[in-house]
């Protein structure tokens, strides 16, 4: 039995598959995600035009993507194990910026009726030593539009499996610079008008290196 050879075989059929999946979807996003916040608005832009195609998504992006995914699941279950009420994720409301999304989950711990809003997180270091911005607009939008006053952001390495949670607080004024950001994408959707490249992103670095739109900014089909 060749073992490397069967999951050569299988990983490139894999990789097939999901891409004819992915390629296959309705062209062109009609709403926002809450993870949309504070990403590429050029990137954002793109997503949203049925005339641009994305480059196909190798195996390795695809494969992260479905741990997250596994990994939320398993974190809730450990969560409930220990004594912390789990509410299993909650859409958000409908809103004036069509910003769809859904928490990871809302904790409640016993004998104590205060809600968190806690938001998952698997990174690849080994020690996390502060949230990233992005992640914090996430649970800041969560927190705004289910109304409650206090969220966690929780990590796990991908490398040692050791968590990391930091507390969040509702900000008023965060919240409505995050918004702030949706309603210029949203401007330059209406108006057809590009984003121009980031100055503060390179393109063999995070995160234009996991964008499958690398090739309108930087390569033959630049726009």
């Amino acid at each position: 039995m060749n073992i490397q050879n069967s999951l050569n075989i299988g990983i490139r059929k894999y990789d097939e598959l999901r891409n004819e999946k992915y390629k296959n979807r309705p062209k062109g996003r009609q709403y926002f995600y809450v993870s949309d916040a504070l990403k590429c608005k050029r990137m954002l832009y793109f997503e949203f035009q049925e005339d641009i195609e994305p480059e196909k998504l190798s195996v390795d992006l695809l494969g992260r993507f479905n741990y997250g995914n596994e990994a939320q699941d398993r974190i809730r279950n450990y969560m409930r194990l220990g004594g912390i009420y789990v509410e299993d994720e909650i859409s958000l409301p409908s809103n004036k910026l069509n910003i769809h999304g859904r928490c990871d989950g809302i904790l409640t711990e016993k004998g104590n009726d205060e809600k968190s809003i806690v938001e998952i997180k698997t990174i690849n270091l080994r020690e996390v030593k502060q949230p990233m911005k992005e992640h914090i607009a996430q649970l800041q939008l969560y927190l705004h539009f289910l109304k409650v006053e206090k969220g966690v952001l929780l990590y796990e390495s991908k490398h040692t499996n050791i968590f990391y949670d930091f507390p969040i607080k509702y900000d008023l004024i965060q919240t409505n610079e995050i918004l702030h950001y949706f309603e210029t994408v949203a401007i330059h959707l209406k108006n057809k008008d590009i984003p121009l490249v980031n100055q503060d992103y390179v393109e063999d670095k995070y995160p234009c290196n996991f964008c499958t739109y690398i090739e309108h900014c930087y390569g033959e089909n630049k726009k």
